[in-house]
């Protein structure tokens, strides 16, 4: 009778996962941190910690990079080992209820929130 364990990939904490296109790479986050998870290799890789919650997470420019929500604004960070990368703002609004980016491209954002007091749905480029 085979156990349970040998069904087992990962072990950890997550509020959501992610597959990469490639489907070889495996994004999750918790409240504090964002690691993806390398399923040739087995690795867990810390991409970031915070100390203010993270909302969502996602890959974003072919998983180069990781687009995240802390509060109101969103954050790019580079999709490399903890330490050894940049993070950007790419805005603070008024509000961000919920975001997701677009597979044709890989590079529109679209959120839904307010912007100078004003609700509606949003549009952002990153990485032109």
């Amino acid at each position: 009778e085979e156990s349970p364990d040998n069904y087992i990939l990962f072990l950890g904490k997550g509020k959501e996962a992610e597959w990469l296109d490639n489907n070889k790479s495996l994004l999750l986050y918790d409240d504090f941190e964002i690691y993806s998870y390398e399923m040739r290799l087995g690795t867990k890789n810390i991409i970031n910690r915070t100390s203010s919650v993270i909302s969502k997470a996602v890959f974003v420019l072919n998983g180069a990079y990781v687009l995240y929500q802390q509060e109101n604004a969103l954050f790019l960070i580079e999709n490399v080992p903890y330490g050894q990368k940049n993070a950007y703002q790419v805005g603070n609004f008024d509000s961000v209820y919920n975001f997701f980016v677009t597979r044709n491209d890989n590079e529109t954002v679209i959120f839904t929130g307010k912007v100078d007091g004003v609700g509606g749905i949003y549009e952002i480029q990153i990485g032109r």
